[in-house]
């Protein structure tokens, strides 16, 4: 006897993303048109750094909310498992076709070596256990960059290399952050900004009361986004 049960097929949640591995998706809206005046002008590429073991689900509400601001922007995702991340053999293979991705651009003329401004806003989740949204001036620094962190000691060396202005060239930095997050202590992401500020990075810190590691966005998604928009506009503003 046949059926009638309707046969259902779960929609994985990065389904709007191309899989390039199991760790690098990409997105590329269907038309990409160019803004016509500076205050329009939005980022070329997002290129999104989760957090250590992020669940698809979680990653995605800021992948869709992204879009949403940013509807004309590439998206670059970067997912980052712990057990990976540990040994920088394993490492440099997960990121790899997000490197890739990136140089296809540059050489298709998309992206610039040297651009007259900035083009890649840059969400970092804990991957140096302090939060931040930054914007680079081309994605030339973020493979050095990458290529560096993951292939030394995680921690204490990623802490020191993202202050590095011979390896991260940034327009700006804003750090979001809370005391009710028991994973990332409030007063370490306060003294690397703070060690930013000192090597010339415009450094903006956002502090957010009660909401626990990486729920800052669900606690306060407006004054969230605000801030990451904001960052970019800095970027912008400052050209």
């Amino acid at each position: 006897m046949a059926s009638n049960q309707l046969v259902t097929t779960a929609v994985k949640p990065l389904s709007m993303m191309k899989k390039l591995s199991p760790f690098v998706y990409i997105y590329e809206p269907e038309s990409i048109v160019a803004p016509t005046t500076t205050r329009l002008r939005v980022p070329k590429l997002i290129f999104v750094a989760s957090w250590m073991d992020a669940q698809d689900l979680h990653i995605a509400k800021y992948i869709t909310r992204y879009q949403a601001i940013y509807p004309t922007s590439k998206i670059v995702l970067a997912k980052f498992v712990y057990k990976e991340s540990m040994s920088p053999s394993l490492a440099r293979e997960v990121v790899e076709p997000a490197f890739t991705f990136l140089r296809s651009e540059l050489d298709a003329g998309f992206l610039s070596a040297s651009p007259s401004e900035p083009e890649i806003l840059m969400g970092l989740f804990r991957l140096i256990a302090t939060p931040f949204v930054t914007t680079f001036v081309t994605c030339l620094w973020i493979v050095h960059a990458f290529r560096f962190i993951i292939g030394e000691n995680f921690m204490a060396v990623n802490w020191r290399v993202l202050n590095d202005l011979d390896l991260v060239k940034q327009t700006n930095r804003s750090y979001i952050y809370g005391k009710a997050d028991v994973m990332v202590d409030w007063r370490h992401v306060e003294i690397h900004a703070k060690e930013a500020a000192v090597v010339g990075l415009d450094v903006r810190t956002e502090l957010f009361e009660g909401s626990p590691h990486v729920s800052h966005m669900r606690s306060d998604g407006e004054r969230y986004w605000r801030i990451v928009t904001e960052t970019w506009e800095r970027a912008i503003a400052a050209q």
